[in-house]
């Protein structure tokens, strides 16, 4: 596309030709104040030599600003890495979109392959941007991709996440790790493998809640089993001036008594 819009056979293309090419590639600006904001901008950073022409390299440095910003194509990679669709994911990413860039509720691309378990796009944009990848962006609520991987039960991503080096022991807005979330919404293995890793059964939120406590007030037993026998503490008392017992049901009370009696037994 370059050289045949290359007419006197320079190497090199004028702004007149490079609007000629852009518009052969379909990235077409109708608004004047879009292409300035774009092009303009970008042939200001490709023309080095400011010659008011650019070469074949200075071209390619171009048109990757200008055919994939962030704000052009951003939420189409967050929703391919959703989708696991790696092979777009890549090449958005080759040509420039970031995938640090975050949509109105502050969801960046590794948000969303947490949220959904995609694990190969986890991998495959820690490979892309080794140095740059934000692992522990946090949204408008304080959620990580590790708290958004662990709040739907995807375990496999949890454990891509921390071998990456994410932060385990992060906390939204209210002060809720991910262990608290896992269990809140039920998910077993999620809460098994949070608490083979360290992470603090006993650890409160803003109103003094534990992952026990989240599990207990949606009934998530086997979670609160899991906690239990990680030793959660039953007697905490929250800022409203309650132990765990106060929100839970029938069946959580006998799972909570059982330790308590083996405990006053000995």
């Amino acid at each position: 596309m370059f050289e045949k819009f290359d007419k006197d056979g320079s190497g090199k293309l004028d702004k007149g030709e490079l609007t000629n090419v852009l518009g052969e590639l379909n990235l077409k600006f109708d608004d004047p104040e879009l292409y300035s904001k774009f092009v303009e901008k970008a042939w200001e950073d490709a023309d080095s030599d400011d010659s008011d022409r650019v070469d074949y390299d200075e071209f390619l440095k171009l048109f990757k600003k200008v055919f994939a910003p962030a704000n052009r194509f951003g939420n189409k990679l967050r929703k391919a890495c959703g989708r696991g669709e790696t092979e777009l994911v890549k090449e958005l990413v080759s040509r420039g979109c970031h995938p640090n860039c975050a949509d109105g509720a502050g969801y960046t691309c590794l948000h969303h392959a947490a949220e959904y378990g995609q694990v190969e796009v986890i991998k495959l944009l820690a490979e892309m941007l080794p140095q740059q990848l934000a692992l522990d962006a946090k949204d408008k609520h304080g959620w990580t991709p590790l708290i958004c991987a662990a709040a739907t039960g995807m375990t496999d991503a949890c454990t891509a996440l921390k071998s990456l080096g994410c932060d385990m022991g992060a906390t939204t807005n209210c002060g809720r790790t991910a262990l608290h979330w896992a269990s809140s919404k039920g998910h077993e293995e999620t809460t098994k493998y949070l608490i083979t890793q360290k992470m603090d059964a006993n650890a409160i939120d803003r109103s003094g809640w534990t992952a026990l406590n989240c599990a207990a007030l949606h009934d998530q037993i086997k979670p609160a089993k899991v906690l239990l026998s990680a030793k959660a503490n039953t007697e905490l008392v929250d800022k409203a001036g309650y132990r765990v017992a106060k929100y839970s049901n029938d069946k959580m009370l006998q799972e909570i008594a059982a330790p308590l009696s083996k405990k006053r037994g000995k």
